[in-house]
């Protein structure tokens, strides 16, 4: 199998799961009453498709576009996985996709009004992203 095919049948094994297998939700409340949403799925490249192993597991990270409207474009994230280099030359092992996404105010800012920024919805989407990886 030449190069070039190994890479078709990566992306479109990658798109072919996306497509059937949209991202899984989880909502995160704090104790201070922020509530976060994290959509997250991963697909683990197939062996035969994978560059021979030099004893690291690889993996290729895709936080999409907005998915809260009304009807989630969902099969968009995976055909953007054409621009994955990583997909391309055969360096990643895995395709995680990543999106959180803050549901009320207190997930930018604290109970007095200060802002907080991302760094509340940033640290929930790394605790998904720690645990799936632990797995």
């Amino acid at each position: 199998m030449t190069t070039l095919e190994r890479y078709h049948q990566r992306r479109d094994g990658c798109e072919r799961f996306f497509l059937d297998n949209p991202p899984m939700q989880e909502i995160i409340e704090r104790e201070d009453g922020a509530k976060i949403k994290v959509y997250s799925e991963s697909w683990i490249v197939p062996d035969h498709l994978k560059k021979p192993e030099n004893g690291k597991f690889r993996i290729s990270l895709y936080v999409p576009g907005l998915f809260e409207m009304d009807k989630p474009n969902l099969g968009n994230h995976p055909l953007e996985s054409k621009l994955m280099g990583a997909l391309l030359t055969g360096e990643s092992d895995a395709v995680f996709v990543l999106k959180a996404e803050g549901m009320n105010s207190l997930a930018y800012k604290n109970a007095q009004g200060d802002p907080h920024g991302e760094s509340l919805v940033s640290e929930a989407a790394a605790e998904v992203l720690e645990r799936e990886l632990a797995q």
